[in-house]
């Protein structure tokens, strides 16, 4: 791949987060407003998070603008660069983090908090980081059960 091609994949890039962190904002405003006073609400999590993701979008057009692409010592002029790509199982696991992401953001008004971040766990721990044990469940569960109890008990924000 040519160095414009990856900067113009960058850009495309950003162009989508960008996108999705205005459907994400838009969606954040179905959730009922609650809360009094400077208590957080249903809908604190949500801005954090579209505001993180604005901010990294904008990180990355500013490291496309300013980045100066450089050929990889290892890589000689007759490799091929889409081969190399392909072939990187960093890239694969990053593409499954990022879709399982997705799956949980869209399957949990419909599962639930619980049951959908159990599996989210579960499925990080298996297929991205490729740890599969029992601890590794229990942590899942401990971590979930803290945040359902932080967020719906203590902090008094509805959980999906």
């Amino acid at each position: 791949m040519e160095p414009n091609a990856n900067k113009k994949r960058d850009v495309w890039t950003a162009v989508v987060l960008l996108a999705l962190a205005g459907f994400y904002l838009f969606s954040t405003f179905q959730f009922s407003p609650g809360g009094s006073g400077n208590l957080p609400t249903a809908r604190t999590i949500p801005f954090l998070l579209t505001g993180a993701l604005v901010l990294l979008s904008i990180a990355l057009f500013w490291q496309n603008r300013f980045q100066q692409i450089k050929r990889p010592a290892a890589l000689s002029e007759g490799d091929d660069d889409e081969a190399l790509l392909i072939e990187d199982p960093s890239r694969l696991r990053l593409g499954l983090f990022l879709a399982i992401l997705v799956i949980y953001a869209l399957t949990m008004p419909y599962i639930g908090f619980l049951i959908a971040t159990i599996a989210l766990g579960v499925l990080l721990l298996a297929v991205v980081f490729r740890s599969v044990s029992l601890v590794n469940f229990i942590a899942v569960l401990a971590l979930t059960g803290f945040s359902y109890w932080l967020f719906a008990r203590v902090l008094s924000i509805p959980l999906p």
